[in-house]
């Protein structure tokens, strides 16, 4: 099912792209991504996952992130929402062993309120996580507008 906002059922997919470039002249290189995704719904509840992962070869680059959400209608004005996103990113330079890593885990908690055919407003609670560093906690209130 493509629209599982709108109907009940399963979605799996994949993506892949690979890019090679010069590098430096002479060298070589290439960038590489890989996505795997999957999503279910049904009565009201709907929950997705999602891997990616890419690489660049010629400036030492790998990155991943893990996300995964779950909403639950409430109501036909009232959604909660729940998402979790893991990121992770490492950096080799000119092949040096030093490597700098990046991981930050985001959650979003929060609920779609939809008053009126075309708006939805969004209060949540946005609380990120990184490794290194401060936790933060942030309290969002998004809109969405349909014409």
């Amino acid at each position: 099912e493509k629209k599982l906002v709108k109907n009940d059922g399963f979605n799996i997919g994949l993506s892949f792209a690979s890019e090679p470039y010069d590098h430096i002249e002479t060298e070589k290189a290439a960038t590489m991504l890989l996505s795997v995704y999957s999503g279910y719904a049904a009565n009201g509840l709907r929950i997705g996952a999602e891997y990616d992962r890419y690489r660049d070869s010629g400036e030492s680059i790998s990155k991943r992130i893990i996300a995964g959400y779950i909403s639950y209608e409430l109501s036909k004005k009232i959604e909660g929402i729940f998402y979790i996103d893991n990121f992770d990113s490492d950096f080799y330079y000119n092949g040096n062993e030093n490597e700098d890593l990046i991981r930050n885990t985001d959650l979003i908690i929060g609920v779609n309120y939809r008053p009126e055919k075309g708006l939805t407003i969004a209060p949540n609670l946005r609380i990120s996580k990184p490794d290194d560093g401060d936790e933060s906690t942030i309290f969002m209130l998004n809109f969405e507008f349909k014409f």
